[in-house]
């Protein structure tokens, strides 16, 4: 066979491969969120399946003289992508074994066979090319060009596939990719494998599977799956899970009766003149200030530009003389802005459950007091549903940058309030708020010194978190 297409195949399955890896984890990623745990699943996972595919495949290619089985494991692996378009769905949901155990087992399933598969490839690849005096350079050839491959599918999942069709379209553009490889190969042999590209007209009969009735907008972006759903009194908004809101806003009222709520206290406690929001989602905190407080500036900060679209398109956020939004990390915002603000919203999340670990240390606390005013107080809400683990750890990890820090357990969510001056200036005020909030008494957070400090060095948020 022609070493040309011997090396586009290798080529074009490195590609697969990779882009593959990264259209997994968004298809994980509603289910199971995208922790460090899901990413480790993964890639774990993956590299066994790797590490198998290679030996094996090195030894298939030994006993084989020509390079029909190569194509036909190509075709295979085309195949059981194709089959994933129908059960992925429905077996993603059937899933209930917790968090770490449902991703290992949702990649076992969906992503070993095709990787293992794909592996043998490169192996098999070299020994048909390889000359007796120039194996050396066949594997270094081989190799680089299958490396090249994998880098593109990177950028090519992350950055064009998944943002521009979503996952499902992005795996049909791969089972095509390898159909179209190995159709082309095996015609050479016989003209009769020309007949099996009449495989693709399958992808016209794949299901679409039902939608939720509720939901409005969904698509994925560079960070989240969104979903956006539309009930009879509210919208919310989704990220990766369609377990836990993100965002809200009731069509009649402004009061969310959730968490945000809590965050029009800050007001109460100091003179706020510039408000801060870090981590705005589709904007609910935006749209109960400007009802509550119009006479407030607000910076609102939010890493995802589709989301920002949806809370202009959906939740009707627009900017204006009060209103800022920026597109961009909280950490690096807090670093190079020149701003002071004397309340700072802190409601952070990776599209699911979990804090970025970088924005529960004390050096992100440190950036965060740095552009408090002297009167500045701040707000964060914490998940911690397995227990008091993250809660304590952050609430420690706060005191060693804030004089005094005050909780309200609204479990599994606290809102935790901290600030320069906090102390006496806020005495009157938490009388007040614990008037209006009845049973959810704001409590001091007392000094433990057996609690740990979050660093950047050290800050396991998704063991503390929880992993089920």
């Amino acid at each position: 066979m022609d070493s040309k297409l011997l090396l586009i195949t290798a080529f074009i399955t490195g590609t697969v491969l990779m882009a593959l890896e990264m259209i997994g984890a968004r298809m994980l990623a509603p289910y199971f969120g995208n922790s460090i745990y899901v990413w480790g699943n993964l890639i774990g996972v993956i590299l066994i399946a790797l590490s198998i595919g290679y030996y094996l495949g090195g030894k298939l290619a030994d006993k084989q003289k020509d390079a029909k089985m190569l194509y036909y494991i190509i075709l295979g692996t085309a195949l059981y992508i194709l089959a994933t378009l129908f059960f992925y769905k429905p077996f993603l949901e059937s899933l209930d074994v917790g968090l770490f155990y449902g991703s290992i087992l949702a990649t076992f399933t969906l992503f070993a066979l095709p990787m293992f598969l794909l592996s043998t490839v490169t192996p098999y690849i070299i020994k048909l090319i390889a000359k007796r005096d120039k194996i050396g350079t066949t594997v270094g050839s081989v190799t680089a060009i299958s490396t090249i491959g994998n880098i593109i599918g990177v950028y090519l999942g992350s950055f064009v596939l998944i943002p521009s069709i979503g996952v499902r379209l992005s795996l049909q553009v791969l089972f095509l990719a390898l159909l179209a490889i190995s159709i082309i190969a095996l015609s050479t042999i016989r003209r009769k494998y020309i007949a099996l590209a009449l495989l693709a007209f399958i992808l016209l009969f794949t299901p679409t599977y039902a939608a939720d009735k509720e939901i409005i907008y969904e698509d994925d972006s560079l960070y989240n799956h969104i979903v956006v759903k539309n009930s009879t009194n509210e919208l919310r908004l989704f990220l990766n899970k369609q377990t836990n809101v993100h965002s809200t806003r009731h069509h009649e009222l402004f009061i969310s009766g959730r968490y945000y709520d809590y965050f029009l206290f800050l007001p109460l406690m100091t003179e706020v003149e510039n408000f801060l929001i870090l981590g705005m989602g589709a904007g609910t905190s935006i749209d109960q200030y400007q009802i509550y407080y119009p006479e407030i500036d607000i910076d609102a900060v939010e890493i995802d530009e589709k989301v920002v679209q949806v809370a202009k398109d959906y939740f009707g956020i627009q900017e204006n003389k009060k209103l800022s939004i920026f597109v961009e990390d909280a950490r690096p915002f807090l670093k190079r802005t020149k701003k002071t603000y004397d309340a700072i919203e802190i409601d952070l999340f990776q599209g699911s459950i979990y804090t970025p670990f970088y924005t529960t240390t004390k050096e992100f606390f440190t950036l965060v007091q740095d552009v408090l005013s002297e009167k500045g107080i701040i707000a964060v809400n914490v998940y911690s549903p397995k227990d008091r683990g993250l809660i304590d750890a952050m609430e420690q990890t706060m005191l060693e940058i804030f004089p005094e820090v005050f909780e309200i357990d609204l479990s599994p969510n606290y809102i935790v309030f901290a600030g320069k001056k906090i102390g006496t200036d806020i005495s009157s005020p938490i009388v007040e708020i614990q008037r209006v909030i009845e049973r959810r008494p704001i409590e001091k957070v007392e000094k433990i010194t057996s609690a740990m400090i979050l660093t950047d060095d050290h800050a396991p948020v998704e063991f503390l978190t929880g992993t089920n």
